[in-house]
């Protein structure tokens, strides 16, 4: 017979949990998604500004630029909704963070191959730049690979502790 999913691991002592969100919920890490927002602000507003004021900039250029842009407002925004909450990330934020990763990661890399394939004097620095994005998209699967297993343990606790009510709902 397995073992049911809420003994697979070891449950925490009331203090380690305290500990745990005591650490999340800190001023420290308010501090800190605090300036994350500020730095995902201030890169939209810069590129943002210099996309619109610059009108002769290449079109290649012009397209990194908005999408800097939309990368850099989805994380202020992930990060505002974070601050506004204060609470500690669940499962689910966790997932929906990490894909943010992923998709953002993905389209550096696939601007930067872009860049590679179509100009010559841009090939090497573009090359470097996808190694990088390459990375950086690896760092984020599993991130995100993670983030999905522990959201599929957590969705499978609430379902045996959902029959395990029903079930002491019919005996009664």
């Amino acid at each position: 017979m397995s073992e049911s999913p809420l003994t697979e691991s070891p449950r925490p002592s009331v203090q380690e949990m305290q500990r745990r969100l005591a650490k999340e919920l800190s001023v420290g890490s308010r501090v800190a998604f605090t300036l994350l927002l500020a730095a995902a602000l201030a890169v939209a507003a810069a590129v943002g500004s210099l996309w619109a004021t610059e009108p002769a900039l290449p079109l290649r250029t012009r397209v990194a630029f908005g999408g800097i842009v939309l990368v850099a407002l989805a994380w202020a925004a992930a990060f505002a909704w974070t601050l506004a909450r204060r609470k500690v990330l669940l499962a689910r934020h966790r997932l929906v963070t990490t894909r943010l990763a992923v998709v953002a990661s993905t389209v550096f890399t696939a601007g930067a191959l872009a860049v590679a394939a179509t100009e010559p004097s841009l090939r090497s620095a573009a090359v470097s730049a996808a190694a990088l994005g390459a990375v950086m998209v690896c760092v984020a699967g599993v991130l995100w690979r993670r983030a999905a297993g522990g959201y599929r343990r957590l969705e499978e606790r609430v379902r045996v502790l959902q029959r395990g009510l029903e079930a002491a709902s019919d005996a009664r």
